[in-house]
């Protein structure tokens, strides 16, 4: 009789349990992806990964805080960007 209820239980559970491990593992990829995009200088995209990761519903507390501390350094990187192009724009008007 337990043997039943012990197949039983990990028939309900086991679907959850490989759903969980799905999600973090497109989870983690995405941090890798978004990570490489970082570091490639492509902040916009790894903005919006970051963004994506932060906003899933995954459970994951690690890639949420690995997302969370690299967004503010996406987003000074991109306004250091925009300010220097127009910077550089308004040395090309003045001539």
């Amino acid at each position: 009789m337990k043997k039943v209820r012990v197949i039983h239980w990990l028939g309900l559970f086991a679907p959850v349990l490989l759903l969980a491990t799905s999600v973090r593992a497109d989870g983690a990829a995405d941090l890798k992806q978004a990570e490489g995009l970082y570091k490639a200088g492509k902040y916009g995209e790894a903005e919006q990964i970051y963004r994506k990761i932060l906003q899933s519903k995954s459970g994951n507390p690690e890639m949420a805080y690995q997302a969370g501390r690299m967004l503010p350094r996406v987003y000074l990187v991109r306004q250091r960007e925009i300010g220097s192009s127009e910077r550089g724009l308004a040395v090309d008007n003045s001539l």
